[in-house]
């Protein structure tokens, strides 16, 4: 079990480092960093943006958005189940959508 972790972990880190060489090569044939920056830009411009004061909020206000999204949406979906549920026609209509 334990050499299956160790196993699972450097077939990991050797496709994170593959993916990353193989983006620095493809920045530095491309030669413009508006179509595909290199990825040490990137990662500095993430960790400025994460460190920012407006992050936590930004973020914050996003999972509450998709929260109430999915909140909704699920909601709906239930409101629909039990109504096709109840209803041939409407079981009909959305068996076909399906």
């Amino acid at each position: 079990m334990k050499g299956s972790t160790l196993r699972n972990s450097l077939i990991t880190l050797i496709a994170v480092l593959f993916f990353l060489t193989v983006w620095k090569i493809a920045a530095m044939l491309i030669g413009a960093e508006i179509i595909l920056p290199h990825p040490e830009t990137t990662f500095k411009y993430l960790f400025d943006v994460v460190r920012s004061d407006e992050f936590l909020q930004s973020l914050i206000s996003t999972l509450a958005r998709g929260m109430t999204g999915f909140v909704f949406a699920s909601c709906l979906g239930i409101l629909v189940g039990f109504i096709a549920g109840f209803s041939k026609t409407v079981f009909f209509f959305y068996v076909n959508l399906l």
